[in-house]
């Protein structure tokens, strides 16, 4: 029908990669961004931040999907957090960045 491959939605952003892998006949490097992130972020104990339930369910559910425009979302509604709220909101924005979903649901996990 004049297409090789499709990716469905929901879709993960390693499918795309590998779709693309496969169409152009390339193979990608990768970088792990995720210990520059997390190390800038050492001395936060995450599981002295509470976070509202409806934002956790809200940034997991969102990971889980690969629904960035609904992480940010949660980022935003995390940074009127009180008591880390901002601290947190900031590394996930940046493993947001770089697409690292399952980091940033360990990170949610462990806090309060």
């Amino acid at each position: 029908m004049g297409f090789d491959y499709y990716v469905s939605k929901p879709f993960q952003h390693s499918d795309i990669l590998s779709t693309l892998e496969t169409c152009l006949n390339v193979k990608y490097n990768y970088e792990d961004h995720t210990e520059a992130v997390l190390e800038e972020s050492d001395d936060i104990d995450w599981s002295k931040i509470k976070v509202p339930e409806e934002i956790k369910s809200q940034i997991l559910k969102s990971a889980e999907l690969y629904s960035i425009t609904s992480l940010e979302r949660a980022c935003d509604q995390l940074e009127s957090v009180e008591n880390g709220g901002k601290e947190l909101a900031q590394p996930l924005r940046k493993l947001l960045k770089h697409y690292d979903m399952d980091e940033i649901i360990s990170v949610i996990n462990k806090t309060a």
